[in-house]
């Protein structure tokens, strides 16, 4: 067992339920000095998922217990967050700060068309959920998705427009686009043209669990208010993760058609969001490029940097996605 487990197993002892002893386990391949996610398997055959980090990280997992409160309030299935023997949402011991999940038993979602078809239903269903949720009292301490577009996603546009006159021919176009998507983005949400609701942030399949109740979505971290149609812009791109995207993507017309059947049997876009649909499939990718600041920071080796390559194959991709996924919309409005 490594120090880090020792002493969370101590945080999860002393600070939830004294008179169970727990088993931690972890989730995440890769160890990291900072932060762990465990489950946590407690003597009575039940299980947790600890998510704890080496920082003052108190604003964001309480904006992420509240949403799961919120959610659980209104019958939407999501992990359901144990307090302390305090009642706190969040547990402090010697430096670290941690948020403790009830583990939602089932299977990863995969990439065939019925479970995206279901993921899709599920999101759409969590959008129609809260809609017009800054009309509702019980929002106020909702936190903002990492999707929205306010502060990152300038900082995001700054980078890029950084970089723009350095970068060789080859990424001008990929950079253009990024920073026209963020600006389209922005601007229609300051124009009250984006529908803003509770949105997960990070909607894929490798978030999503079947559960003998249906499709379940875990890892809210990410989750807030924002436009829903930042997640169904993000879920039509992310549903081609299944297949390689080296050296280049496909556009999938039956993951597509899964996803946009999905989701308008909950809820159907309006005509202004799918003017932007586009824009909204290419956001993710332009936010996370600005914020990892990949294209200030540019080798000679660029074209070997993989990481870099993969946003490029979803750029380049994301043009097909949308003209398909804009076909299967207007047949389902």
């Amino acid at each position: 067992m490594s120090e880090q487990q020792e002493l969370l197993t101590r945080l999860v002892e002393e600070s939830y339920n004294g008179h169970r002893k727990g088993v931690l386990q972890p989730i995440s391949p890769y160890l990291l000095a900072d932060r762990g996610i465990y489950r946590v398997m407690w003597d009575d055959d039940t299980s947790s998922v600890l998510r704890a980090f080496r920082t003052d990280v108190t604003v964001e997992l309480t904006g992420h217990a509240v949403v799961l409160d919120y959610l659980k309030q209104h019958g939407f299935a999501a992990p359901l967050v144990m307090r302390t023997r305090d009642g706190a949402l969040l547990a402090y011991y010697e430096g670290w700060t941690a948020l403790l999940l009830s583990f939602l038993e089932g299977d990863l979602a995969d990439f065939t068309s019925h479970s995206l078809q279901q993921l899709a239903n599920c999101t759409g269903s969590l959008h129609t959920l809260s809609y017009n949720i800054r009309e509702d009292g019980a929002s106020r301490h909702l936190p903002d998705s990492f999707l929205r577009p306010t502060r990152l996603a300038s900082s995001a546009l700054d980078h890029l427009s950084q970089a723009l006159p350095l970068l060789p021919d080859e990424l001008i176009p990929f950079c253009q686009d990024a920073i026209t998507s963020l600006h389209h983005i922005q601007q229609a949400q300051l124009a009250g043209l984006l529908p803003e609701t509770i949105v997960h942030g990070d909607c894929w399949p490798g978030n999503a669990i079947r559960t003998p109740g249906g499709m379940a979505l875990i890892d809210w971290d990410g989750a807030g208010i924002g436009p829903a149609l930042l997640d169904v812009g993000y879920l039509l791109l992310t549903s081609h993760l299944g297949k390689p995207q080296l050296p280049t993507m496909q556009a999938d017309k039956d993951a597509i058609a899964a996803v946009v059947h999905g989701y308008c049997q909950q809820r159907k876009p309006q005509a202004t969001e799918l003017n932007l649909l586009e824009d909204a499939i290419r956001y993710t990718l332009a936010l996370r490029v600005g914020l990892e600041k990949r294209l200030t920071s540019l080798s000679e080796k660029w074209t070997e940097d993989v990481w870099l390559q993969k946003m490029l194959a979803r750029y380049h991709v994301s043009a097909n996605i949308t003209a398909i996924a804009q076909d299967y919309f207007e047949q389902e409005i």
